[in-house]
C-alpha cells in the first residue's frame, strides 16, 4: 500500500501544526509496517531537498514537492492529481481535502473553533475555514484531534458521528522513537489501512471495531 503524507506542516506553518505533523511523520517512518507499503510525503517545493536528504536511510519512504504557497488551493486543486499520478492508495491530509481524487481520503481535523467562537476569526479567516465543511463532506474517513473536536464536528454538522474517529496526536512524540509503535500511532495505521483493507469495519474512539458504510460523496 502507498500511503501519501500531506506534509507542508512539516517544514513551514504554525508550529502547533509543525509539532503535529512532525511527530506523526516521524512516528510512521519510524513504526514498523510490512515490506510492501511505501509512504510518500508532499512537502513545500522549496523544502525537498532538505526533506529528501533527512530520510534518506528510510528505503520506504519518498518525497514529492508541490506548491504550497496557499494550502487550500493547493489542496483543493493540485495535490490530488498529483497523488493520483504518484498512484496512491490512501491520502491523509490536515483541515483540507482534495476536490478529486481516485485515493481513499482521511481527512485529520484539530478543531473548528471558527464555528464555536467565530469573534476570533476575521472575515477572511472564516471563508477560508468554510471550506472544511465541504472537506469533511468528500472525506472517506474523518478523524478528530480530541473528543470535544469530534463531538463539535458532529454538533455543527460537519460529519455524521458514526463517520469519525478520535486520535489525540500526543502520542505521537519523537521521544518514544524509535521502537514499537505507541497505542494512539497503531490505531491511527488501522484507520488508514482501513479505508483500502477493511471496507466494512471502522475502530471507533476506544479502539472497538463496528459496521461502517464509507460515505461516497466526492
Amino acid at each position: 500500500m502507498r500511503l501519501g503524507i500531506e506534509a507542508r506542516w512539516y517544514t513551514r506553518g504554525l508550529e502547533s501544526g509543525r509539532v503535529m505533523v512532525t511527530g506523526l511523520v516521524d512516528a510512521l517512518v519510524h513504526s514498523v509496517l510490512p515490506p510492501e507499503d511505501e509512504l510518500l510525503l508532499f512537502v513545500d517545493h522549496r523544502d525537498v531537498n532538505d526533506v529528501i536528504q533527512r530520510f534518506a536511510p528510510y528505503p520506504h519512504v519518498r518525497v514529492k514537492g508541490l506548491w504550497f504557497r496557499n494550502r487550500l488551493l493547493a489542496i483543493s486543486c493540485l495535490l490530488g492529481p498529483t497523488a493520483d499520478a504518484a498512484k496512491v492508495d490512501v491520502l491523509l491530509t490536515h483541515t483540507f481535502t482534495p476536490f478529486r481524487c481516485h485515493a481513499r481520503k482521511v481527512l485529520y481535523i484539530y478543531d473548528i473553533l471558527f464555528e464555536s467562537h467565530p469573534h476570533f476569526f476575521t472575515p477572511v479567516e472564516r471563508f477560508y475555514f468554510r471550506w472544511v465543511r465541504s472537506s469533511c463532506y468528500r472525506a472517506d474517513a474523518v478523524i478528530a484531534l480530541s473528543d470535544f473536536t469530534k463531538t463539535q464536528l458532529s454538533a455543527f454538522g460537519y460529519v455524521e458521528p458514526h463517520r469519525a474517529g478520535c486520535l489525540p496526536g500526543s502520542p505521537w512524540t519523537v521521544k518514544e522513537m524509535p521502537g514499537s509503535a505507541t497505542p494512539g500511532l497503531a490505531r491511527a495505521l488501522f484507520s488508514l489501512r482501513w479505508t483500502t483493507q477493511r471496507p466494512k469495519e471502522h475502530p471507533d474512539a476506544s479502539g472497538r471495531v463496528r459496521e461502517y458504510s464509507p460515505s461516497r460523496r466526492r
